[in-house]
């Protein structure tokens, strides 16, 4: 698990407290489902991209869109389709055998 440090306070001097911070697995060809839509009007997006940018495609209109990792992850209602390499249970919709 990764922990954060919190920033210094307003006296100048560190909490010293470290809270935990999920880390939600994300992987290339992940197709979400997030909690507002699209102006095209889908929610569906699918991932091509990772590091502390996430790139996603609207599965809609096919525009791209860079957003920051954090602010994506919190976006995220579920995961409709997860890549064989995910190494997870199929997502939310899908059969064992597909």
């Amino acid at each position: 698990m990764l922990y954060y440090d919190p920033p210094a306070t307003t006296a100048g001097r560190k909490l010293g407290r470290v809270f935990p911070v999920p880390v939600l697995k994300l992987f290339i060809g992940d197709v979400v489902q997030t909690r507002k839509t699209h102006p095209c009007g889908s929610d569906r997006w699918k991932i091509e991209r990772l590091g502390a940018d996430v790139g996603i495609r609207c599965e809609g209109c096919g525009r791209y869109v860079l957003m920051d990792r954090v602010k994506f992850e919190r976006r995220i209602r579920r995961f409709l389709q997860r890549p064989p390499e995910a190494g997870v249970g199929p997502a939310v919709g899908q059969k064992e055998s597909e």
